[in-house]
């Protein structure tokens, strides 16, 4: 007895690097934004990003090959990204920091204070 079955099997697609690019870097009001691209260009790869510390997880499936994930509104945290290829199941692993929201100080100077209906003055800077 013989059975004969054809089967497609997929050519392996080795996922070589990715580029993280930093499109606004995180401010006093808002988090760092980021674009995410594989390399080779690959459709519907799956990009997923987890935080080590804020517990923050995002995936996103880019459908077009040479389109970028984008995260957006990042908070000061070590990231993991993991880009998934759709058909191999072969995953890429990439490292992004989230460094801290810079700070500035005020300095009040030179303080001239009036009485009612006159005329004072304040010198104010920040580093």
């Amino acid at each position: 007895c013989i059975d004969t079955e054809v089967r497609t099997v997929q050519p392996f697609e080795k996922l070589l690097n990715s580029a993280v690019t930093v499109t606004k870097a995180i401010d006093c009001a808002t988090g760092e934004n980021i674009t995410v691209k594989v390399s080779p260009d690959v459709a519907n790869a799956s990009y997923t990003i987890t935080g080590a510390n804020t517990g923050f997880t995002a995936t996103q499936v880019v459908a077009l090959a040479t389109d970028a994930a984008v995260f957006n509104g990042l908070a000061t945290d070590d990231y993991t990204i993991t880009i998934t290829h759709p058909v191999t199941g072969c995953i890429y692993t990439t490292y992004h920091t989230v460094g801290t929201a810079p700070t500035f100080e005020l300095i009040v100077d030179n303080i001239e204070r009036a009485c009612f209906g006159g005329t004072a003055s304040v010198d104010l800077s920040f580093t």
